[in-house]
């Protein structure tokens, strides 16, 4: 038979499944909506007090409404809504996939296939079968199969598909629950889970539902990159399709440009702490410039304790910029750039980074860092070197970036960073 676990609408079974906890219907309840029959469950639990012993000698026949989860469908609705599961939404993707079965099938209609191959045809659009098929479901599951009509068992024929592809119950939810009184209330019944010792009834179980989908979300959704700045996220997005195209879809990196965002290290700083503090369930790189600004960010971030799912990286050391032109008080010499100079203009090459004369435009020294104990230093004419780089890009074709090393390491980087955050 299995552990079973059982979704009720008032008394109406809706949904059901076995030998495995039910994570993301856990999501739409929280645990003060946890009820439990106190002195079953202790019996349970082989608790030997004197009381409990004179209530239950034998294990009671009904323990149906003994432990679960329960809620007012009003208020089921308004958490669905807000994890993004609305009525419309639902419907148009389910209806959209129907669509997409009955053009793959070529027929364009409800198309029930009886006995001996005898085919039948109702006039009912995609829209119409999913909602006839969602209530001959509810039917079926309450030992009313017997009664459905010809054009209800040839719906649920066509969208009993979607028990096997979807595997969130809560897309189908949200459409079963449409139209339900507000007041009526939805049950979680996980009576036979408890007594295989799945959990135990003090757990808080709605929160390792929440925990357990963090973590599928964040070894599956996107990877959050947080740069310094717009230019940062605008040539890197281009740059990983380049030299990474086997990964490049899985980063996805903040839009400055639409959100007129801030930039700066300390706004990545700010931009850290407030993702980690608002729960954000992805997995988030830092991308820090291999500056004296960047390491001192990258210093302060990692003494904050983030979460593993939240990772910090400076962009790669380059062999190149060992010995490169610097102008300071004392006149133009050559530096290590590493660590104290390094944006993201450096990881295009060399020819990126020569004016218009075919020069190296060099870097000029500003402030002293204390906290690092070093010198902070910048291109003296970066908007040149952005353009140079930006032209690059423009007519850059995969098979014509085979030497940019530079873009290559910070993709490694990223990777590297994201494969931490697992």
């Amino acid at each position: 038979m299995g552990d079973r676990w059982r979704l009720y609408l008032s008394g109406d079974l809706m949904m059901l499944g076995k030998n495995e906890l039910p994570i993301k219907l856990l999501t739409l309840f929280q645990e003060p909506d946890k009820y439990v029959h106190s002195r079953w469950a202790a019996w349970l639990e082989g608790d030997d007090r004197e009381s409990e012993r004179d209530l239950l000698v034998e294990p009671p026949s009904d323990t149906s409404g003994f432990f679960g989860y329960k809620a007012r469908v009003g208020v089921v609705r308004r958490r669905l809504d807000l994890m993004g599961f609305t009525v419309a939404k639902c419907e148009r993707r389910l209806v959209e996939s129907l669509e997409e079965f009955r053009r793959d099938d070529g027929v364009d209609k409800l198309v029930s296939i009886g006995r001996g191959g005898a085919v039948e045809k109702f006039e009912a659009s995609c829209q119409e079968t999913l909602r006839i098929g969602l209530g001959a479901c509810v039917e079926e599951l309450n030992g009313r199969g017997n009664g459905l009509s010809r054009l209800q068992k040839a719906a649920l024929q066509e969208i009993d598909i979607f028990f096997d592809l979807y595997d969130d119950q809560r897309m189908l939810l949200s459409l079963l629950l449409d139209g339900q009184n507000a007041n009526k209330v939805l049950r979680l019944d996980l009576h036979d889970l408890l007594g295989a010792g799945y959990f135990t009834r003090n757990e808080s179980i709605t929160s390792t539902a929440l925990q357990e989908l963090a973590e599928e979300t964040a070894s599956s959704g996107s990877i959050i990159v947080v740069t310094e700045g717009r230019f940062d996220a605008r040539v890197l997005l281009r740059a990983l399709q380049l030299v990474r195209p086997d990964v490049a879809g899985y980063f996805r990196f903040l839009d400055f440009d639409s959100t007129n965002m801030a930039g700066g290290t300390d706004r990545v700083v700010h931009n850290m702490k407030s993702f980690a503090a608002a729960g954000v369930m992805n997995r988030v790189v830092a991308l820090l410039d291999n500056d004296a600004a960047g390491r001192m960010a990258e210093t302060e971030l990692i003494r904050l304790g983030l979460p593993t799912r939240f990772q910090v990286c400076r962009l790669p050391d380059l062999e190149y910029v060992r010995s490169y032109p610097t102008l300071g008080p004392s006149g133009g010499r050559f530096d290590d750039l590493n660590g104290r100079a390094c944006s993201i203009e450096f990881y295009f090459g060399r020819d990126c980074l020569k004016d218009l004369h075919g020069a190296p435009i060099p870097v000029r020294w500003s402030s002293f860092n204390p906290k690092v104990q070093d010198y902070q230093g910048e291109l003296t004419n970066k908007a040149i070197v952005q353009k140079n780089i930006e032209e690059a890009l423009a007519r850059a074709r995969p098979s014509d970036v085979a030497g940019w090393e530079g873009i290559r390491r910070v993709a490694d980087t990223l990777v590297a960073a994201a494969h931490s955050a697992s």
